[in-house]
């Protein structure tokens, strides 16, 4: 499936992954250690009860069949879901946004405040205050500069920019329209 290529070409060292574990389902998050030959993550937040079964670090394998995780210390396993591979931004630079959007790197996320940036291609676009149940207010813009400065009161917290991500994922589509 391309799910799983595009997992596994945006794995790199220092890019960060949010996660879950389909035993618990609760968030986890981790920094990738290394991704050659296997992709070692150390876990940077996960519910405390859960980091005691998981530990601080995990090896992943992702493959065709799915994505495994497994402690290196104990060996148990776990299958895995990966929402999110991305990099940590601070600030958001118009000119830097841009740029990256050309390489097609065009999302962007900011989790505290639920707010979503993309760009679909011809408008840069913001979600303010969205959640899994209803799309927050939708605002689009001709430009990354118009869109930071109409939004200038946003929390000044850090952003991920978005290399996978399993929302925007609909490459199994056909999959389920055979059933």
């Amino acid at each position: 499936m391309q799910k799983y290529k595009a997992i596994i070409d945006s794995l790199a060292a220092g890019r960060y992954l949010d996660f879950y574990l389909v035993d618990d389902m609760f968030e986890h998050e981790g920094c990738v250690k290394s991704a050659n030959p296997e992709i070692e993550v150390d876990i940077t937040y996960a519910v405390q009860h859960i980091l005691a079964d998981t530990g601080r670090i995990l090896i992943f394998d992702v493959s065709e069949k799915g994505v495994k995780a497994h402690r290196p210390d104990t060996g148990r396993s776990f299958d895995a879901e990966i929402n999110r591979v991305y990099d940590k931004v601070d600030v958001l630079h118009a000119d830097r946004m841009e740029i990256c959007a050309e390489q097609g790197l065009n999302t962007y996320f900011q989790k505290n405040s639920d707010t979503l940036v993309w760009f679909d291609g011809a408008k840069w676009n913001i979600e303010l205050n969205r959640n899994l149940f209803f799309n927050g207010e939708r605002k689009q813009y001709d430009s990354a500069a118009a869109l930071l400065s109409d939004n200038s009161k946003l929390p000044d917290e850090v952003w991920q920019q978005i290399h996978y991500s399993a929302e925007a994922d609909l490459s199994d589509l056909e999959d389920w329209r055979r059933f």
